[in-house]
């Protein structure tokens, strides 16, 4: 209760201060509380916008990379890439560059665009030694991870993982090791290393819980579970994740809602709660078919065509069956395809230097 009050108090002042205040310093006061509050960072966009004509260009790049941020959480990906490309085409500092690139390359990247989300994501990299902002670096580091984990190139994630603990830890930057402990943990639980996942956790929730980052904390609680469940826990994995799925959708970010909705539909099959699996993957199944999320898709998928199979509705499982070849054919080729703009991005961007 604590952080929601400092956030919206935060947030309260940005709205109702004078018009001739600095305006960076309340863009900067959004931008640090951004992931923890998706409706009330728009919402004090939207005050702030009606200033827009009184900034200043530092300011108006600021604010620009803060609703493409937005846009991009919303899945609007059309408005954000017009706001980056702003900043990326004008006279805007290399801190501003380097993270519309990063955040061009996430868009691309979760559109499917995989040869635009590299060479973006490549100049990203490349403007990181002309940049001076911190915590702009940590955060292509950031996306770094995720985009190469993403694309299967875990020695990559894992390394750019190592990279930006050691680079947080040197700027006592709480939060960006927070994002480092999650990513490690991530590929560690991926490969099945649960040894090494369990000890990490408790690091992990210590640290996120020191720097009030209420997304990987959230995100924590799903790998928690996943622990317990290797483990044969499934009673405190159920608890887990039914607990975290009420705060998760107060949250509202849809690719987590979907994440945690699957888990608790596959947990839910686990333990023959059928008809609350069914109930579960339906709303992931809808949720992520809306927004084009193919993974979600198919893992909602493949939950339904066995929870149907155990409510004997052969028409249904065979239906959701169907639809789960289809997703994972359509995986292996998006697999295949991000592969191949990976080597032709390379060979582009080598063929340039």
């Amino acid at each position: 209760m604590m952080k929601y009050i400092i956030l919206t108090t935060a947030l309260f002042f940005i709205q109702v201060g004078p018009a001739n205040a600095g305006y960076f310093e309340k863009l900067r006061n959004i931008e640090s509380q951004r992931v923890n509050d998706l409706a009330a960072t728009r919402q004090a966009l939207k005050d702030l916008s009606i200033y827009q004509k009184d900034f200043t260009q530092i300011e108006t790049h600021l604010y620009w990379l803060l609703w493409a941020h937005s846009e991009l959480m919303n899945s609007n990906y059309s408005e954000a890439e017009k706001f980056l490309l702003g900043i990326i085409d004008s006279g805007a500092s290399a801190d501003y560059k380097g993270r519309a690139h990063s955040i061009l390359a996430a868009g691309f990247h979760l559109q499917g665009q995989y040869y635009e989300s590299y060479i973006h994501f490549d100049k990203a990299l490349a403007m990181i030694p002309k940049m001076n902002d911190k915590e702009y670096k940590a955060n292509i580091l950031q996306n770094a991870v995720s985009f190469y984990n993403d694309s299967g190139l875990v020695a990559y994630a894992m390394d750019y993982a190592s990279r930006l603990l050691k680079y947080s830890i040197e700027n006592n930057d709480k939060s960006k090791q927070c994002h480092a402990y999650f990513d490690i943990l991530n590929i560690e639980i991926s490969a099945k290393k649960y040894d090494l996942a369990d000890d990490r956790l408790m690091v992990a929730y210590k640290t996120c819980r020191k720097a009030k980052n209420e997304l990987f904390l959230l995100h924590l609680k799903n790998l928690e579970s996943d622990i317990a469940i290797s483990r044969g826990k499934l009673s405190k994995a159920k608890q887990l994740l039914e607990n975290n799925y009420k705060e998760v959708k107060t949250y509202g970010w849809a690719t987590l809602i979907s994440l945690t909705e699957i888990r608790l539909a596959n947990l839910y099959f686990e333990v023959g709660q059928y008809n609350d699996s069914e109930k579960v993957a339906i709303k992931a199944f809808e949720a992520s078919s809306k927004t084009g999320d193919t993974k979600r898709s198919k893992n909602a998928a493949e939950v339904l065509a066995k929870t149907y199979s155990k409510l004997n509705d052969k028409d249904k499982a065979i239906k959701y069956y169907q639809l789960y070849v289809k997703l994972e054919q359509k995986m292996n080729a998006i697999s295949h395809k991000r592969k191949q703009a990976y080597d032709n991005a390379k060979q582009v961007l080598r063929a340039k230097n």
